[in-house]
């Protein structure tokens, strides 16, 4: 897998779900999806290292927030749904760049 086809599979997800809420977070695509190339390459490198785990939260985070969504601890259970997919594309994302 390409990092460009493992980026925009796991940010169809997450549009996906926000479309589902009735977000529409098309603007904010093209920064998000830039960041995450960058980050993806970085998590498939760091995979099995210490500190894994919170390198995919800290880039979550950031992706979130480039598309405008609440990334905090307070974050609504609607919010968090949409964190726990991002985690869950980056890491399984990171996981097949690798090839693991």
């Amino acid at each position: 897998m390409s990092i460009p086809s493992v980026v925009e599979t796991m940010l169809q997800s997450v549009k996906d779900e926000a479309k589902a809420q009735g977000r529409d977070i098309t603007d904010n695509l093209e920064a998000a999806r830039e960041y995450a190339a960058i980050r993806m390459a970085n998590l498939a490198r760091a995979i099995g290292e210490p500190g894994y785990l919170e390198a995919v939260k800290a880039v979550r985070n950031a992706i979130l927030l480039r598309l405008g969504i609440n990334a905090t601890n307070s974050a609504d259970a609607i919010d968090t749904r949409l964190q726990g997919i991002l985690q869950g594309a980056l890491i399984m994302g990171s996981r097949a760049l690798l090839g693991a």
